[in-house]
Parts: C-alpha cells; structure tokens; sequence
C-alpha cells in the first residue's frame, strides 16, 4: 500500500506538497530563507531579529510500503505565515512505537504488523500521516490451466502472493522465462509455446520468486476414437476418446452440427462437452469436429433433435422437465393431438412467457392458431327462465376480504385459542361476563347485533333484530329495518327448518363441526343467522359473509371491537317483490339463492372453527377456502336433488341437476335452489381466459376463482380420496400448511403433479369416447362437464355464449406458431393440431421471444392423442 500524506497542520493555510525527490530544493530553500532573515550592524556586527512565529507544516512521504525491518525516511519543513520557509527544529514521534519506530532525522523503521501515526511538531504546529506496516512476501505460489501444451498453444498462468502468516497480499510481480526459445510468458502470466522442450516460469516479487515448469510438446493431427452416448441429446454432456488432444482448455474447440459445444474437461485422450440448442427439427447423424493446434478430426454421430412420441387415442404423456418439451415429433399418422402447457408456480403472480410452434419438412407457410370455433348446442328444449344476478365484484371482494380475518388477528396475537382462551379468563377476572348470549332464544324477541364496517373488525354499527325462528341447530333474525320485514318471517323458518334437518349435517359430516368452539362463545348450541340491509349495502352481488372476529372476546384486542362473540354469519335481504324472480334481491330468487349460500357460510363457521380450535397459526387460503365452500353448497345439491342426482363419483349430466335448477316446478325437479349454476357460472369464466387467469388464485382475487377452486377440489377428491368425506375434513382441519401445499399433502402427489393432470382434465373430461388408461388421473369423475356446458349454453345463452368454453387454439399440421403467452401459476395454455399430415410434424415448447425454455422454467408440456 501507498503511504498516504498529510501536509499542513490544522487552523492554517495549506501548504503545497514537497515530494521526496524534492528534498534539496527543500533545504536550499530554509537556507535562503535564514539568508534572508540576517540583517548587518553598521557598526561590522549582526543581530538576530525576532523569529517569524511557525504557521505551518508540510511533510513528504515516499511511494512504497513499509516492511517489518525496513525504513522509510519522511521529510517536514516548517513556513511562517507568508509561506516562506523558517528554520525551527522538527520533532518527530510514533502513536505506536510497537508498531514503528521514527528517529529524529525521520527515518521510521517498521517493527510489528499494524498502524501508527506519525508526526511531524514544529512549535505548535504539526503535520502528520498514517503508517501501515505489513509482512514482507513470504511466497509465491503458481497456477495454470494447462503445464504440457503445444507449440503455438498458449496457457495463462497466475501467481498468488502470500506473507508470513499465510494471508493472500496484492503485490506487483515480475514475470520471467527460463528458456524463451521453448516458451514465453507477458507481463501478466500469459505464457505461450514457441518450441519443443521445457522451460521454467517463474514470478518474483520482494526477492522471493515462485516457479513451475512448462513442456511444449509437438502438436499432432487429433483422432476420434468415439462418440457417446448415442444419441446426444441437446443440452446434455456428450463425452469423445481418441489421440491428439490437448489437456489444455485453450487449444481445444468441438462443434456439433454447426454449433460449439461447451467445453467441460479435457485430457490428450477425451474431452467432455456440453451440447447447445438445434432447430426442433428430425434426427439424424450430425457432424461432430474436435479442432485444436495439430488440426480438425470429424466424425458422424447421431444426434437426437426430437423425440418421437407414438400415442395410443386417449393416451396422454406428461414431461417433467423444461427440456423434455423442447422438441416433439409425431408419428406421420394424422389424428388429432393436444398440446397443453402448464406454468406450475405455485405463486399465481409470477408468469413464463411461452409460444408452441409447429414445423414440417417442406411444410406449408405458417398458419395462425385460431381460437377452436364453439361447439353447437346439443340439448333441445331451452328453459324459459332468465337467470338473475350472481355475485358482484364489490361485494365478493369484501366476502373475500374478511375470510383473511384470521390471518390477521394470527399476526397480532399469535396461536389464536390460547389467545381466545388468555382473554376469557381476562373477561372473568374484570367481572364481565365471559360468556353472552347475545341471542335470545324466543322467537318475536329482539335483541342488538354488531355489524363490522367494510374492511375492519376494529368498527362497526349495532343493528337491532327480532328472532323470527329457533330450531335445534339454528337462530334465524332479521333486522327490523329490512324492507320486508314481518313478512318473510315463512321464508326464514324454512331456511331454518332445512338448516336443522339437512345443511349443518352435510358440512359437520364433511368438514367439521360449525359448533366445535360453542362451549368457548356463546353455548347455545346454534348458528346465528342474522338477514340485515347492512349486507346488501356492501354491495349488490353479496349473498353474505362471515368473520373469524367473532370468534374472539371483543375485550381481548381492538381490531375485534366487532365481535359478537358467537358462530354467527350475516346475509343480505330482499328487497322487492315484483321484477325479475330469479334475481337476488327478489323474494323468490332470495329464496332460491340463499338456500346454498348458508351452506357455503357455515363451512366458513366450520373452518375457521377447525383452524382455532387446533391453535393453527396458518389460515387457508382464500381460493381453497372459497372453493371447498363453494363443495359444501355441491354436496348439500346432491342431498336434494332427485335420484339419480349427483353422487360421488357418478358422472352428473345437466338433466337432473342444473336442468331442474331453472325448472323448479318441472316433473321429477322439486323445489331445487340455485346450486351448480352458481359453480359453473365462474368456472365458465375461467375456461373462457385460461391463458391469463390462475386456478388457484391470482395476485388480486378474481371471481373465476370460485369455479376454478371448485373444480380443483372436487377433482383432487375424486381422483385420490378413499373417503370422499375423509378427504375434505382432512383439509379443514389441517393445522399447519394450507393452499395447493395442503391439497398435495392430502393427495400425496407433488403439487406439479396435481396441477397438470388437472389442468389437462379440463379438455379431456368426457371428451372423447375411449377409456383413458388407468393413474391418467385426466377426467372429472363426478360430472359430465361438456354435458352441464352444453345444458346451460342451450338455457342460458346469455351467460354461457359457447357449449365448448376453454379456450383452446386450433392449428392445423404444418407450420405455425401461436401468440406469445404470459402464462401466470396455474394457467395453461391448449393447442389442439388436427387435420391431414403428410409429412413428419415436430413441435416445440420455447418462451416468448422464441429462445429454448431455462431449465429453471416452471412450464411442463402434456400430450393428448385425441384423434
């Protein structure tokens, strides 16, 4: 290191630097200014005059480091306030004479590795500069890739520089050639063969040199021995033995079918390459040419550019890896085939851009991949019923929003039953009532609840209700502002009446007990069903909502001011009588809409009560959560339906489930509710933009996740649940992971592995007529769904505009390339490649920009032979 300079004392002008080589200006100049200080007596004698005060300092140092033992010598001057120079003695001192020692002429010697000041002190002034002392070079210690190369060959040596105690120094060194006519080195260690022999490099540094030898050999004409393995494969290692090769890096090149292949290792006899990327086009015997400084060798070997894949109809084939969908190729037999890419991120927010393009030997132009055209309907007989309004956006948004209560109050609490426990017994030792019933248990009473504002449990609104039913499992209220009120109080016992007898069974038999915590909140033995405006000013698509708040003493945190301390979840009112029957806000339509949507509530109740009550400190996510819920209104359709209804495994069709649903005086219906139309309606959507959506959710949640979750669900149940009910309580009451990360605990399948069996599923099921071999795990066993697209599309054209919704492109053989896509987790997207093929078809999977996928690339390729 360089020592740096410091040149004026403190408080005064700076004076310019005097370096080493400057020492005798610097003393000729004190003695002119002594010179010129004299004045002469008249009389022949001389007097001194008063000296000038010292202003300032400066001192030199010279370039270099200080070494334990050697010396540097430093140099200072003194300068009055004009900057002229002033003899006055200069005293000089070491901070840390242990480390450096300075005599008084300024000559410091290095003693011990460290740091010192050193000063320069002329009256009150000083000048001063820091002194490092380092180790002396101790050794040094050669590398090179390469000790035998041949003559022209070059090899790039390098030198590391250690002290005494073993550390790595920088350190300037000089590099030499025993014999220049065998080999030279440069300035910086490149050392090249010039004739055959050997020749001793050598770096020095400080006196201390380290060497190695070099033979320069003869270059001969390289000989491939062998190729293997047969084929290479692209982006594999491809390994070739023979003679004339060369250890070193530098003096070896191999090309494969025009490109170069990346260097591994090499010896005189093997050499180890990894391969690029080629044209997704047929296989064949390449050129493989090994080049180094005797020459060029060059043989043929095969070389694996595709993969054929030969399909049964009905079969499907999934790769598990980038690079398995780099390049397919399909057997000249026609047929049709679909191509399905999956992005298996587990994080919906992250998105790989894909294209697939198809190719021929002497093939036609490309041709765009089309949008497959809808299928026509296939029902007669369209239902005279118009639907009413579905879930809105807003509203949905705000239902969404308070399931990720929990996960809140987890964040600010902690393990959530102890907390609810810790604040009881907090509520206990204040004097206040650790259990209310807020809830009389008499119908005509009336009673005040809380309501939470949108967005928070930290406020809320009181709003005073009547009980208008008490059943063995329920409490039905309505608020007394509610439009209709006193005059639906028929339509709530009802909904009651069918609560105690069937719903709260079908969610305590398939996910839990609403009821578990009853004990811990409000001991009634009920859930609280309380119908107030409040729900429909959230906004004009909610149905209703529940909060985990309630769960909790209102005592025990200010963000659950809210709580009323009860299984409670609040629904929307009608408002109207005449219009639109089948509409939400409409008496009937309320009648029929509301009746799934208990269900779907109370599996939230049933949740988060699963989730508190095994002290979880995770909460599920929304989009399962939404879609078992959204499961809980399936199952309670399959318990009203008439036979053959909706059994597990049973391949429902349109007729007996959403056929009734806008029938409900049809023969054979009953009095059916809105059921699966409200599971299909989403899902509708999803299948319609499946490039761009994710099943599980996106970054912001969008509406299609309630049919896309469902779906989900009930496939995974029935693709690997024993026990259908098993299934979905093990999901519920899962304390510890949640998301698609629960799904593949319960499934004991890697979640890539349930994304795309699923994702293929959506095209596959009961697409064609051949059975799908057995583990393809690529259909929906419990519904029909191109039969429930194809009833739904014939009755409600004005929802369901298509009866083959998903959103599939159609190619034909030959050559095309579909848009570049921005695939997020979860989304897929459907290539379907028909029509006459006379020539061997290859098709590849790349990104967006066309370049080969990463190895890192969430995307996997299925095949399906259709056709």
């Amino acid at each position: 290191m360089s020592l740096a300079p410091l040149r004026a004392s403190p408080g005064t002008s700076r004076i310019g630097m005097l370096r080493t080589g400057t020492r005798a200006a610097l003393g000729l100049g004190v003695a002119l200014g002594l010179l010129s200080a004299c004045t002469i007596d008249r009389q022949g004698g001389t007097t001194e005059p008063d000296p000038s005060p010292v202003a300032s300092v400066a001192m030199t140092v010279p370039d270099g480091l200080l070494r334990i033992g050697g010396t540097i010598l430093l140099a200072a001057a003194a300068f009055d306030a004009a900057g002229a120079a002033v003899d006055r003695p200069i005293a000089w001192a070491s901070s840390d004479p242990s480390v450096a020692r300075v005599d008084a002429t300024g000559r410091v010697t290095g003693i011990a590795a460290g740091v010192t000041r050193i000063t320069a002190t002329s009256d009150t002034r000083q000048a001063a500069t820091v002194v490092t002392v380092v180790y002396p070079v101790h050794a040094i210690s050669l590398t090179a890739p390469a000790q035998v190369i041949g003559i022209g060959g070059t090899s790039q040596f390098s030198a590391t520089v250690s002290d005494g105690v073993g550390a790595v120094v920088v350190r300037l060194v000089e590099w030499t050639t025993s014999n220049p006519a065998v080999a030279t080195v440069s300035a910086n260690g490149l050392v090249t063969g010039v004739g055959a022999g050997i020749a001793t490099i050598s770096a020095s540094s400080e006196g201390i040199t380290g060497s190695v030898t070099v033979t320069v050999i003869p270059v001969a004409q390289p000989v491939i021995a062998s190729v293997t393995p047969r084929p290479m494969v692209p982006g594999e290692t491809v390994t070739i033995t023979g003679i004339g090769f060369s250890s070193n890096p530098a003096e070896v090149q191999v090309v494969v079918d025009g490109v170069a292949a990346t260097l591994v290792s090499t010896t005189p006899t093997s050499i180890t390459v990894r391969l690029g990327t080629y044209p997704c086009a047929a296989n064949r015997d390449a050129p493989v040419v090994v080049t180094t400084l005797g020459g060029s060798a060059a043989v043929a070997h095969a070389l694996q550019r595709a993969l054929l894949r030969e399909l049964a109809v009905g079969e499907a084939q999934f790769l598990e890896s980038a690079g398995d969908a780099r390049c397919t190729e399909l057997p000249a037999t026609g047929g049709t085939y679909l191509f399905n890419v999956v992005s298996t991120s587990q994080v919906p927010g992250n998105q790989a851009s894909v294209m697939v393009r198809g190719s021929r030997d002497g093939g036609p132009a490309a041709s765009p991949a089309l949008a497959r055209a809808d299928a026509p309907p296939r029902r007669p007989g369209a239902s005279p019923v118009t639907a009413g309004r579905r879930r809105g956006a807003a509203g949905s948004l705000e239902h969404i929003d308070r399931l990720d209560d929990l996960r809140r109050i987890v964040q600010r609490v902690g393990a959530p039953r102890l907390a609810m426990q810790q604040a009881r017994r907090a509520q206990s030792a204040a004097g206040e009532a650790a259990l209310r019933a807020p809830v009389p248990l008499e119908v005509g009473a009336t009673t005040f609840l809380k309501v939470a504002n949108v967005g928070t449990c930290a406020a809320f609104r009181s709003v005073e209700a009547r009980v208008v039913y008490v059943g063995s499992r329920s409490v039905v209220l309505e608020a007394t502002n509610a439009p209709l009120a006193r005059t639906m109080d028929g339509d709530y016992a009802a909904i009651g009446a069918e609560f105690d007898a069937i719903m709260y069974d079908v969610v305590r038999a398939n996910f839990g007990d609403p009821l578990a915590l009853d004990a811990e909140l409000d001991q009634n033995g009920r859930v609280v069903m309380l119908f107030t405006p409040a729900v429909n000013e959230i906004g004009d698509g909610i149905a209703g909502f529940v909060t985990a708040c309630d769960f909790f003493p209102p005592t025990m945190d200010p963000s659950v001011a809210a709580s009323n301390q009860a299984e409670i979840f609040y629904a929307r009112v009608p408002t109207r009588t005449t219009g639109l029957s089948t509409d939400l806000d409409h008496r009937e339509g309320w009648r029929r809409w509301m009746r799934s949507t208990v269900v779907h509530e109370t599996k939230h109740i049933a949740s988060i009560a699963a989730r508190i009550a095994g002290n979880a400190v995770v909460a599920e996510e929304a989009w399962l959560e939404e879609g078992t819920a959204q499961v809980a209104s399936e199952l309670y359709g399959r318990a009203i339906y008439a036979p053959p209804g909706a059994p597990f495994r049973g391949n429902a069709g349109y007729q007996g489930t959403g056929f009734c649903e806008f029938r409900p005086l049809a023969g054979g219906c009953g009095d059916v509710p809105f059921v699966m139309f409200d599971m299909y309606a989403f899902l509708y959507s999803f299948y319609r933009a499946v490039e761009t959506k994710s099943f599980f959710m996106s970054p912001n949640f969008e509406l299609s996740t309630y049919g896309s979750g469902w779906l989900f669900a009930r496939w995974a149940a029935d693709q690997f649940a024993g026990d259908e009910a098993g299934f979905f309580r093990a999901l519920t009451q899962e304390r510890s992971l949640s998301g698609l990360t629960s799904v593949s605990r319960h499934a004991q399948q890697p979640a890539s592995y349930l994304q795309t069996r699923f994702m293929l599923a959506l095209y596959a099921d009961d697409a064609i007529g051949e059975a799908f071999p057995a583990g393809s795990r690529i259909t929906i066993p419990s519904w029909n769904t191109p039969d429930m697209w194809a009833g739904f599309n014939l009755d409600l054209p004005g929802y369901f505009s298509s009866a083959a919704p998903l959103q599939v492109r159609a190619v034909g053989f030959g050559t095309f390339t579909t848009p570049a896509v921005q695939l997020r987790g979860g989304g897929a997207i459907y290539v379907e490649i028909s029509g006459t093929q006379d020539g061997r078809q290859f098709v590849e999977v790349v990104t967006g920009s066309g370049g080969p996928l990463p190895a890192s690339s969430p995307l996997r390729l299925s095949i399906l032979r259709v056709q």
